[in-house]
Protein backbone atom coordinates (compact mmCIF):
# COMPACT_ATOMS: atom_id res chain seq x y z
CA UNK A 1 0.00 0.00 0.00
CA UNK A 2 2.66 1.99 0.85
CA UNK A 3 4.83 0.93 -2.34
CA UNK A 4 1.76 2.56 -4.61
CA UNK A 5 0.99 5.57 -3.00
CA UNK A 6 4.80 6.52 -3.07
CA UNK A 7 5.24 5.60 -6.77
CA UNK A 8 1.82 7.96 -7.54
CA UNK A 9 3.25 10.61 -5.60
CA UNK A 10 6.37 10.68 -7.76
CA UNK A 11 4.48 10.20 -10.80
CA UNK A 12 2.62 13.58 -9.69
CA UNK A 13 5.94 14.93 -9.26
CA UNK A 14 6.88 14.24 -12.48
CA UNK A 15 4.04 15.41 -14.32
CA UNK A 16 4.04 18.52 -12.22
CA UNK A 17 7.65 19.20 -13.27
CA UNK A 18 6.78 18.47 -16.85
CA UNK A 19 4.54 21.19 -16.80
CA UNK A 20 6.65 23.42 -15.49
CA UNK A 21 9.18 22.87 -17.91
CA UNK A 22 6.86 22.97 -20.66
CA UNK A 23 5.41 26.74 -19.34
CA UNK A 24 9.27 27.67 -19.40
CA UNK A 25 9.46 26.74 -23.05
CA UNK A 26 6.45 28.71 -23.80
CA UNK A 27 7.83 31.73 -22.25
CA UNK A 28 11.30 31.32 -23.94
CA UNK A 29 9.93 30.56 -27.48
CA UNK A 30 7.67 33.76 -27.04
CA UNK A 31 10.50 35.86 -26.38
CA UNK A 32 12.23 34.19 -28.61
CA UNK A 33 10.19 34.90 -31.18
CA UNK A 34 9.11 38.25 -30.56
CA UNK A 35 13.02 39.48 -30.20
CA UNK A 36 13.49 37.48 -33.87
CA UNK A 37 10.98 39.13 -35.46
CA UNK A 38 12.22 42.94 -34.53
CA UNK A 39 15.73 41.98 -35.68
CA UNK A 40 14.04 40.70 -39.36
CA UNK A 41 12.10 44.53 -39.16
CA UNK A 42 15.43 45.91 -38.84
CA UNK A 43 17.11 43.60 -41.59
CA UNK A 44 14.34 44.18 -43.92
CA UNK A 45 15.48 48.10 -43.50
CA UNK A 46 18.98 47.59 -44.36
CA UNK A 47 18.09 45.04 -46.76
CA UNK A 48 15.40 45.67 -48.88
CA UNK A 49 15.92 44.01 -51.74
CA UNK A 50 18.16 41.17 -51.37
CA UNK A 51 16.38 39.42 -48.43
CA UNK A 52 19.45 37.55 -46.97
CA UNK A 53 20.16 39.38 -43.43
CA UNK A 54 16.09 38.15 -43.42
CA UNK A 55 17.51 34.71 -44.58
CA UNK A 56 19.92 34.31 -42.07
CA UNK A 57 17.81 35.53 -39.08
CA UNK A 58 15.29 32.97 -39.93
CA UNK A 59 17.83 30.28 -40.02
CA UNK A 60 18.97 31.16 -36.81
CA UNK A 61 15.69 31.28 -34.83
CA UNK A 62 15.06 28.29 -35.99
CA UNK A 63 17.74 26.55 -35.27
CA UNK A 64 17.30 28.48 -31.42
CA UNK A 65 13.59 26.94 -31.51
CA UNK A 66 14.67 23.79 -31.66
CA UNK A 67 17.30 23.58 -29.10
CA UNK A 68 14.12 25.85 -26.72
CA UNK A 69 12.05 22.56 -27.73
CA UNK A 70 14.96 19.67 -27.09
CA UNK A 71 14.14 17.99 -30.67
CA UNK A 72 16.68 16.38 -32.51
CA UNK A 73 16.57 15.82 -36.16
CA UNK A 74 18.28 13.69 -38.53
CA UNK A 75 18.77 14.26 -42.17
CA UNK A 76 19.17 12.00 -44.70
CA UNK A 77 19.67 11.89 -48.37
CA UNK A 78 22.01 14.67 -48.43
CA UNK A 79 24.29 13.23 -50.68
CA UNK A 80 21.85 13.24 -53.56
CA UNK A 81 20.98 17.52 -53.23
CA UNK A 82 24.74 18.31 -54.20
CA UNK A 83 24.83 20.08 -57.01
CA UNK A 84 21.05 21.51 -56.80
CA UNK A 85 21.22 25.44 -56.87
CA UNK A 86 17.46 25.29 -57.53
CA UNK A 87 14.73 23.70 -55.82
CA UNK A 88 11.23 23.36 -54.41
CA UNK A 89 10.80 22.02 -50.95
CA UNK A 90 7.20 20.86 -49.80
CA UNK A 91 5.99 19.96 -46.40
CA UNK A 92 3.72 17.23 -45.70
CA UNK A 93 2.62 18.78 -42.37
CA UNK A 94 3.42 16.35 -40.03
CA UNK A 95 4.00 18.78 -37.37
CA UNK A 96 3.99 22.41 -36.44
CA UNK A 97 7.55 22.44 -36.68
CA UNK A 98 7.86 21.79 -40.33
CA UNK A 99 8.80 25.24 -41.13
CA UNK A 100 10.92 25.06 -38.35
CA UNK A 101 12.87 22.47 -40.12
CA UNK A 102 13.34 23.51 -43.41
CA UNK A 103 14.44 27.02 -41.96
CA UNK A 104 17.00 25.58 -39.47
Amino acid sequence: MRETSFALSMALIRRIADEFVRGWQYVRLFGLISWFHLFKMAGNVIDKREGIIEQHIARLMSRRILEVVRASVHVEGTIYCTGIENYAVAANHLSYLDWVLLLA
